[in-house]
């Protein structure tokens, strides 16, 4: 006799989640990256050029923010309407 509690097997990201966080990643890279040469070159600049990369940096990482943002909401929708169905 089969066991009447079977269990589904979890469904992988999609690529549109994936897509959106690998986004996210890169702007976080790019974000660092902004920092690490604003560092370097920040002692030789003045302050307004070094504020100028953290201007940017905050931009990248607001960005990132956005689309991690974007991937919960995804994934909390999905989950409430998987809920629903149960």
């Amino acid at each position: 006799m089969a066991s009447s509690n079977r269990t589904k097997k979890s469904k992988n990201p999609s690529k549109k989640d994936d897509e959106l966080v690998n986004c996210a990643l890169d702007f976080i890279d790019q974000a660092a990256d902004l920092l690490k040469r604003g560092v370097v070159k920040g002692a030789d600049e003045t302050a307004e050029v070094r504020q100028i990369f953290k201007r940017r940096a905050a931009i990248l990482i607001g960005k990132a923010a956005d689309h991690l943002e974007k991937a919960v909401q995804d994934g909390a929708t999905r989950i409430r309407s998987g809920l629903k169905k149960i």
